[in-house]
């Protein structure tokens, strides 16, 4: 068995078709699906909230949409191969990129680069991952599915099937999470969305007590009563 992470964006968004494909079998009540998200995961359930009318409520945090804004998208031809690459059944056998494993976090960045540079990152996955009995192991490889070059997750946002919560970290300091990106997808977004900004950056809520992560889980809590 493989000892590191492995890192698969289309593939975990199939993921939550799957895990909702099987509650759907169950008693649970299935008019009360929602999706939630945090940092690269929030890319995930952006798209299969916008892919699976099944989901009734969208919760994302922190959200990983990048450092540029999506082109428009007019034709809706980049949305249509989002919503057949996650709807494959065989997601794993198309054409993809795949790394070699690395540090997820690294203190020497120079002799020893990691997947995420920022101190913030180091310090929160080392202060939880390095936790007693955990078994986290600071290795990580990525996989990713080949895309058009003008492919942005932004572009789901008018297919979106149920209202959002978005939580954005002001001045977000990690790569690929633009605060100013998050607003521009926000703002054209058609479904009934709230939005919560907190200060703290990127990780500054995750961190268990605080007066941040208690924020958050009130706006989420009160989201969820309102729409489910």
């Amino acid at each position: 068995m493989e000892n590191h992470a492995k890192k698969y964006f289309w593939t975990q968004a199939r993921g939550y078709i799957d895990c909702i494909e099987f509650v759907s079998t169950t008693d649970i009540d299935s008019t009360k699906i929602a999706v939630w998200g945090a940092s690269m995961s929030a890319r995930e359930v952006f798209i299969v909230g916008s892919i699976d009318e099944r989901v009734k409520a969208i919760i994302t945090m922190m959200l990983g949409f990048g450092d540029n804004s999506p082109k428009e998208d007019h034709d809706s031809e980049l949305f249509s191969f989002a919503r057949k690459t996650v709807l494959s059944k065989r997601i794993k056998d198309l054409p993809h990129t795949y790394s070699e494993q690395i540090p997820i976090v690294s203190h020497d960045q120079l002799g020893t680069p990691s997947a995420l540079s920022e101190i913030t990152a180091y310090r929160w996955f080392i202060e939880y991952g390095g936790r007693y009995g955990t078994n986290w192991k600071n290795v990580v490889s990525f996989s990713n599915t080949e895309v058009p070059d003008l492919f942005h997750v932004g572009q789901c946002a008018s297919h979106l099937n149920a209202p959002i919560l978005m939580i954005v970290a002001e001045d977000d300091e990690m790569e690929d999470a633009n605060s100013q990106v998050s607003y521009e997808i926000f703002e054209t977004i058609q479904q009934p969305k709230e939005l919560v900004l907190i200060d703290g950056g990127h990780f500054g809520l995750l961190h268990y007590p605080s007066t941040l992560f208690n924020k958050s889980s009130k706006a989420q809590i009160k989201f969820l009563k309102n729409y489910l």
